[in-house]
């Protein structure tokens, strides 16, 4: 009976986990859902133009005006638009070359398309949609400026006081720490500095591996190098934004 009862208890926690695990990838498919309908909101509401290029190229409609997004996904999207005098609504869909995880795959891909149209009606001027682009790079470097400045501000006087003991005009150190405290100090930041960069090498890396576009070389060293001088107020940026890539979010 003991048995059973333990083969009961099994199958129940067993059942518990798969409905956990639904309502969580349900979670997930809703809330991607709401970013796309965001994303989607943006481009008919801020690039309008950018899009009627897409039809009057693709569309082969030189009259196109009106284009929106009726609909988009990871996989691609509607493009609805009007021409003739009776502007009659016509629309056309698109496919991505790849599925698209972040908003950023998906604005770099409608760019290069939009890209491809301008180039294609003879627009000289690098479209509004295109210079968006630029600055959609989900991982490119950013560091937190204002704890950048105060942690080279505390490096600084630390290594003042580990260096010459306090002198003038910054003798009020000695009041706080000595020099050996602060060579201490200094020698500890180095270590939590240098523990930090290996984890933001890691993070660096797994988030190349699943994003590949995402992040330069440049960045990958500015990323390390900022992390090693300046901890978190590089570290925590770079988490936050490797988070958000896996989120699906810009």
């Amino acid at each position: 009976m003991s048995w059973l009862y333990f083969q009961k208890d099994e199958f129940k926690i067993g059942w518990s986990f798969l409905l956990m695990n639904r309502v969580n990838i349900k979670n997930q498919e809703s809330e991607r859902v709401l970013v796309l309908k965001n994303l989607q909101e943006e481009l008919n509401k801020n690039h309008k133009h950018n899009l009627d290029l897409l039809a009057r190229h693709f569309g082969e409609r030189k009259d196109a005006a009106n284009a929106r997004l009726s609909d988009i996904d990871d996989g691609g999207f509607t493009l609805r638009w009007e021409s003739g005098e009776k502007k009659e609504a016509e629309d056309m869909s698109f496919a991505f070359r790849s599925k698209k995880n972040t908003n950023a795959d998906i604005m770099r891909e409608i760019s290069d398309l939009v890209g491809q149209a301008r180039k294609a009606l003879n627009e000289k001027e690098e479209s509004d949609l295109e210079k968006t682009y630029k600055t959609k790079r989900a991982l490119a470097f950013e560091l937190d400026n204002k704890s950048a400045v105060i942690t080279a501000v505390l490096l600084g006087l630390g290594a003042y006081a580990s260096l010459y003991g306090n002198p003038l005009p910054f003798g009020f150190l000695d009041l706080i720490f000595s020099q050996s405290m602060s060579t201490k100090i200094l020698k500890l930041t180095a270590i939590v500095h240098a523990f930090e960069t290996v984890v933001a090498f890691g993070v660096c890396r797994v988030a190349r591996a699943a994003f590949p576009e995402e992040m330069t070389d440049r960045d990958e060293r500015l990323w390390l190098i900022n992390t090693f001088i300046f901890g978190v107020s590089s570290s925590i940026p770079l988490v936050k934004k490797t988070f958000k890539a896996f989120g699906g979010r810009d």
